[in-house]
């Protein structure tokens, strides 16, 4: 599949979706860990080795089954190059959102780092398995 035939606007707007969907429930998240102190005992625990390598992994599966799944919706037949441009076109965003000067809700701010991006690759991949041949 040619770099010009790809459904762009489809892929970045699934993937501006799924980081601006991170972005609001990590800030509604740490506003529930400001407002109960509970909850931001449970956010620690998460947060530490070697649940955090847990965590990351499992929100990159989440983000790549976000993405996929609203690209998914918006066009008709997928294809592998495809899912490829969404993970990159998802990391992109990711580092972006990551690097914004403007970062209020640090708390729940994953790093996008290797497990991050791996659990990416594996939830595009997986909800996707249908469309792999």
């Amino acid at each position: 599949m040619k770099l010009k035939t790809l459904p762009w606007i489809a892929i970045v707007r699934s993937a501006a979706l799924t980081v601006i969907t991170w972005a609001i429930v990590s800030a509604a998240l740490w506003f529930a860990a400001q407002s109960f102190p509970a909850i931001e005992t449970v956010f620690s625990l998460f947060l530490r080795q070697p649940m955090n390598l847990i965590s990351n992994l499992g929100i990159g599966i989440l983000l790549g089954v976000l993405a996929f799944t609203l690209l998914d919706n918006s066009e008709g037949r997928l294809t592998v190059p495809m899912m490829w441009f969404l993970v990159l076109a998802v990391t992109v965003g990711m580092v972006f959102y990551e690097y914004v000067p403007i970062r209020l809700y640090r708390l729940l701010a994953v790093n996008f780092n290797q497990p991050t991006l791996v659990g990416l690759v594996l939830g595009v991949f997986w909800k996707g398995r249908r469309y792999w041949r």
